[in-house]
């Protein structure tokens, strides 16, 4: 359906059926591996019809599959104008945040689909330590600034044991979260909205899994 290093030409879109996507190293004796896949309702192209980089990885029909596509002159016409401008949007700020600076544009823009805008007002809970634990969320701070009450460095006396810890103010860029990825960051607490007005995006904690490391974090 598709083939690594090729050009897309058009959106795809997996009406029914199930693509695996396989990676190949370079040389000759390169071994092939299978690292995704797609479901009815996945989407093929649009990173590669956004940023002009060619497909990272072949996309092979592992049953009968029906696929519809949209060419790039519609795709341009119709969906760049606001569906790819969101996205590259939600890449470039990612970029500006530490565990992402490194990252090329169209990883940022397949991470950026996964994400969620949100916008909060002053003095608004955004999310508590009970939740963080539950839903496995990473906040990242679009504009405005966020309090964190109850942080703890690794370390610190727990809950009842002297007195709570000061509270920690997050500004543009910053990010939130991680915990659940790196438990030993300790970053329990509640996040409250600490301006006006606040922009964040919230991605799946497991979206990050095995991409984002500790060396990347300069912990």
């Amino acid at each position: 359906v598709a083939r690594q290093g090729k050009q897309a030409e058009r959106l795809l879109i997996l009406f029914s059926g199930q693509l695996a996507l396989v990676a190949e190293g370079p040389g000759s004796a390169a071994k092939k591996r299978t690292v995704g896949s797609v479901g009815p309702g996945g989407t093929l192209g649009e990173i590669e019809l956004l940023t002009g980089e060619p497909f990272a990885a072949s996309a092979i029909a592992v049953s009968a599959a029906v696929v519809v596509s949209i060419d790039a002159m519609a795709f341009d016409a119709t969906l760049r104008p606001t569906y790819g401008k969101e996205l590259l949007q939600r890449a470039q700020f990612l970029q500006t945040t530490s565990p992402f600076r490194s990252w090329g544009v169209a990883a940022l823009v397949d991470l950026a689909r996964f994400s969620q805008a949100r916008s909060t007002i002053r003095g608004k809970e955004i999310s508590n330590a009970g939740q963080q634990r539950r839903e496995q969320l990473v906040f990242f701070v679009v504009s405005g600034t966020v309090r964190a009450h109850g942080f703890r460095e690794a370390g610190e006396p727990g809950e009842g044991e002297g007195d709570a810890a000061s509270p920690m103010i997050l500004t543009a860029g910053a990010f939130w979260g991680l915990s659940c990825l790196f438990p030993e960051l300790n970053e329990g607490s509640t996040l409250t909205a600490h301006s006006s007005n606040v922009e964040l995006l919230t991605i799946e904690g497991n979206t990050l899994a095995g991409k984002v490391d500790e060396q990347t974090l300069q912990l």
